[in-house]
């Protein structure tokens, strides 16, 4: 299964294991906007990957939204130094794995083995 949907804020891509989210720069993403992207995977388990520019936020109340019964795992893909301090609270409100990546590649990839093992 693969499905490519364009946002404007962001390009989606699903694949049977994972939500690739493209943030495009100088993005806010909003609640609304999250929950579009939460919607997708029905009642499997899946990964969700986000590619966060330096000029990108997320409402921090779309994490109470990933149900950790089927939101296993947030990849977040970032080489801006700047917002590590943002994503360090993201990460405490997200009670599952939570996992930061330099490339797209190494993010696809720890979200396949991932959901292999623990989906």
């Amino acid at each position: 299964m693969f499905k490519k949907i364009d946002y404007g804020f962001a390009t989606l891509e699903l694949t049977e294991h994972y939500s690739f989210v493209n943030l495009k720069e100088n993005c806010n993403m909003t609640l609304e906007q999250s929950k579009d992207v939460l919607n997708h995977f029905g009642k499997r388990k899946y990964v969700i990957i986000v590619d966060r520019k330096e000029e990108t936020t997320i409402d921090l109340k779309s994490y109470k939204l990933a149900n950790p019964k089927q939101v296993i795992g947030i990849a977040i893909v970032s080489k801006a130094e700047k917002i590590f301090d943002q994503l360090i609270k993201e990460q405490r409100l997200f009670k599952n794995s939570f996992a930061f990546f330099k490339t797209v590649d190494e993010a696809k990839d720890w979200a396949e083995s991932f959901v292999e093992r623990y989906g």
